[in-house]
């Protein structure tokens, strides 16, 4: 039952993510460079409090449900499916923290920041895409080879009754 409420832990968050990054390269950014500097720095302040709060919030929920729904998982996995989870799990982490990461540095206020900030459309860009192929792995990740409900229903009961 606790199923559907950690996939919208989990869903919700990417939607932030995911949207926000396709959003500040292909929308905000170019508008952005149109307008005054004065303009564009005053824009830029009010929406990077707010977008970092939510990318921090994002990424929290995103690993604590991403971790729990792993584990979750593991147990409905077949033999066959386990090897393939294991390695496209290890691949969205890798990427899901490249776009923690640069989501992360792209909204903050150190040197790095401003540095990655020099060349914000194409860094935003990089994430966004990096973001769509993880909502596609996802979606691979879900059509992995499962164990049957009923099989794993009765060898968790066969294992209790051989104790």
């Amino acid at each position: 039952m606790i199923d559907i409420p950690l996939r919208w832990l989990h869903i919700i968050p990417a939607i932030i993510l995911v949207g926000g990054s396709i959003f500040m390269w292909l929308a905000y950014i170019p508008t952005a460079n149109e307008v005054d500097e004065d303009v564009r720095d005053k824009m830029w302040a009010g929406l990077r409090k707010r977008w970092a709060l939510l990318i921090m919030a994002s990424t929290l929920f995103l690993l604590v449900s991403g971790f729990i729904n792993f584990g979750l998982t593991l147990s409905k996995l077949g033999d066959e499916g386990k090897g393939t989870y294991h390695m496209l799990f290890g691949i969205k982490l890798l990427l899901a923290l490249v776009v923690f990461f640069l989501s992360s540095v792209l909204a903050g206020r150190s040197k790095l920041a401003e540095k990655f900030r020099q060349r914000e459309r194409t860094w935003w860009g990089v994430n966004a895409i990096i973001a769509i192929v993880l909502v596609c792995l996802a979606g691979v990740m879900k059509n992995v080879e499962r164990v049957p409900e009923t099989a794993v229903t009765t060898s968790q009961s066969s294992v209790e009754w051989e104790t």
